[in-house]
């Protein structure tokens, strides 16, 4: 192989190589154009998103419910009936919902047996209602 011909070899080779280059570095400049584009629009979508989330968590008002509570009376000298504590121990429940008796009955409130001393107590209790 003579000069002129290596020089050509070469002078191809080296056009081979700087093709490659530009290939990749054009690949590259090409995914970072699309990058570019398609970054912005994600973010764009996620802020959105939040935002939903954001509004959708902040929708409620408040409302009052009407609520009772089982007050223990005296309980004379045997102290209150296992019934009454019970009640008791409910706290305060929605103005609809019952207690039980000592017979196993619901009961709107006291008095829950004979001689029973216990009182009911109301409130309004301001709740949360979603929308």
């Amino acid at each position: 192989m003579g000069i002129f011909q290596r020089r050509e070899a070469r002078g191809l080779l080296t056009k081979r190589i700087q093709h490659r280059r530009l290939r990749r570095v054009g690949t590259e400049a090409a995914l970072e154009n699309l990058a570019a584009v398609v970054a912005p629009l994600v973010v764009v979508e996620a802020i959105n998103e939040l935002a939903e989330l954001l509004e959708a968590k902040g929708e409620y008002y408040y409302d009052y419910e009407n609520v009772k509570r089982w007050v223990l009376g005296a309980g004379g000298r045997s102290g209150n009936c296992e019934t009454c504590i019970e009640n008791a121990d409910q706290e305060w429940i929605p103005d609809d919902d019952v207690f039980i008796d000592s017979s196993g009955d619901p009961i709107d409130g006291p008095p829950a047996h004979p001689n029973c001393t216990c009182e009911l107590e109301y409130k309004e209790k301001r709740v949360r209602v979603y929308a």
